[in-house]
């Protein structure tokens, strides 16, 4: 890939999260100061490679499961390297570290995922699975037609987890990648965390393959360091 398809790949996955929006040519050649029709030529190239797709109605792009992929590796920073913005960690903090309990500090910190992504928000310990945040997905376009896959990955996510085990850096499984509803269009951005009382715990959220991967993946990792922190303590 070239790195002006690069640049117009990035371009493409960012607006898209945005606005729910195919991405047009003519928005593209402002943004680079180029023609539509260099644009038009680079967007076949990706799509082509299988990076984006357009929706049948549109002459748009949108990306795809791989376009995603390649954006989380190759032009996002390093998953490592995130940090919550300041005013994302005092919320998480500030709700976690004054719950009063193990279980209020994992209940916490799925509200705030929930409450900060708008996504659905797990978090395990022990035996035990905590989710929220359901009804984020009727406000989420591409899910009006899908939501019976969805519950089904939900009530299989104890089954995903065992199969899947993430580590305990902050990781996305998208789409297909998904050994468990793999049908449903959706993300799963999961962390592993440390714990007492458990030597397996994980948190994470699952929304739609439309998402901010880098403020999102961002704000799981924070949490997870922060459930460590709090239940160590």
């Amino acid at each position: 890939m070239t790195t002006r398809q690069e640049r117009i790949l990035k371009t493409i996955v960012e607006y898209y999260v945005q606005s729910a929006a195919p991405v047009g040519s003519q928005v593209l050649a402002e943004q680079f100061r180029v023609s539509p029709a260099t644009v038009r030529a680079e967007m076949a190239h990706l799509e082509q490679a299988g990076y984006v797709t357009h929706p049948y109605t549109s002459a748009g792009r949108v990306p795809t499961e791989k376009g995603y992929r390649f954006y989380i590796e190759s032009l996002m920073e390093p998953a490592y390297k995130l940090d919550a913005t300041t005013r994302q960690r005092n919320a998480i903090e500030r709700r976690v570290r004054t719950a009063g309990s193990p279980q209020g500090a994992i209940k916490m910190a799925v509200d705030s995922l929930v409450g900060v992504t708008r996504n659905i928000g797990f978090a395990t310990m022990g035996v035990a699975t905590y989710t929220k945040g359901f009804s984020q997905l009727f406000h989420q376009p591409e899910f009006a037609n899908n939501l019976g896959e969805i519950a089904g990955l939900l009530d299989n996510l104890d089954l995903w987890l065992a199969e899947t085990r993430p580590t305990e850096d902050v990781e996305a499984f998208i789409g297909e990648e998904n050994t468990v509803g793999k049908d449903s269009g959706c993300a799963v951005i999961v962390s592993g965390y440390t714990s007492p009382y458990s030597n397996t715990s994980y948190v994470g959220v699952i929304g739609s393959t439309r998402q901010s991967y880098g403020n999102v993946m961002r704000i799981v990792n924070h949490t997870a360091r922060t459930l460590e922190e709090v239940l160590h303590e």
